[in-house]
């Protein structure tokens, strides 16, 4: 086991990209592929498409609607490798990053392999313990909140077990996705937010049942530069927040009093805050009205991107 296919997706962000495949040509034991999900307009996609051209290693598909769901799915569909790592398209990786994925695989029961952001904060407050954004329990793990929130462990070492993997950096066992018919929900849609929760959860439910491993790993620790380049504006991302998770709670058939309660809790830290409540009002009485579609998976962006 040790063909990675790197899976990246891409939405008019040309300038990170370059960076990101650029550290990755410094790494120690070269990827098997790196295949590169395009969703830009034609302002940005003929220069990305030039661009991936210049490396024999790199495979170029551009999707005509943006949708980071459907791009995974696609890069999963054109994989050769044994190991799928999917990355974000503005990550630093270390030179030694891909030479400790093959060596954590070597582990036949690991399943999935999350990333680390150095930068990343821990958040361990007790309020948030409170409201359900995250589990006291299981603060020493990364987790799904009762809140329907992802959550990293205090304290992440080399096989730190998990529930969850966040979408910027992470990898998985092909054979398990593939065996298992494991996609990226396409309900999702655009920016996609939660979607990485929704994915990597589903892969834990069923590697827990299996007697498999899910685990992040101090030795994939990256550097995660959330570029301004393109990013979805507040409104948007309140929503999606909003709505996002409300599905993931049914869809998992999850509490939706704890649900309902960490929503409160935002009201309650935005008016800590003295942050503005617009947005907030309005994705929770968008929800309210449409739920029972939005459990469905019909998020009605429309009315709202």
């Amino acid at each position: 086991m040790n063909k990675i296919s790197i899976i990246i997706p891409t939405y008019n962000r040309i300038d990170s990209l370059n960076r990101t495949l650029a550290y990755l040509k410094k790494s120690i034991i070269k990827p098997y592929e790196i295949i590169i999900v395009d969703q830009s307009g034609p302002d940005f996609s003929e220069r990305i498409r030039k661009m991936c051209l210049e490396d024999n290693n790199v495979k170029y598909h551009h999707l005509s609607k943006p949708s980071l769901t459907s791009a995974r799915n696609v890069g999963i569909q054109m994989s050769i490798g044994d190991i799928l790592l999917f990355m974000d398209d503005d990550v630093d990786v270390k030179s030694e990053t891909l030479t400790n994925v093959i060596e954590l695989f070597k582990d036949e029961d690991l399943v999935i392999v999350g990333g680390v952001d150095k930068y990343h904060f821990y958040h361990n407050s007790l309020i948030g313990y409170f409201f359900g954004k995250s589990k006291w329990s299981k603060r020493f793990q990364g987790h799904m909140s009762s809140g329907i929130y992802g959550r990293f462990p205090l304290v992440c070492e080399e096989f730190t077990p998990t529930e969850w993997t966040m979408g910027f950096c992470f990898a998985v066992r092909k054979d398990f996705v593939i065996n298992n018919d494991c996609k990226f929900d396409e309900n999702f849609q655009f920016y996609a937010y939660a979607e990485d929760l929704d994915f990597s959860y589903g892969i834990y439910r069923l590697a827990k049942r299996a007697g498999k491993k899910c685990i992040i790993s101090n030795k994939l620790t990256v550097n995660h530069n959330v570029t301004s380049e393109y990013r979805t504006t507040t409104k948007k991302t309140t929503f999606m927040n909003y709505l996002h998770r409300y599905y993931i709670c049914k869809k998992y058939n999850l509490s939706e009093i704890k649900y309902w309660w960490c929503n409160f809790g935002d009201l309650f830290y935005k008016i800590k805050k003295r942050d503005s409540l617009k947005d907030y009002f309005s994705a929770i009485i968008f929800l309210i009205k449409n739920k029972n579609r939005v459990a469905k998976g019909e998020f009605l962006y429309e009315k709202f991107m």
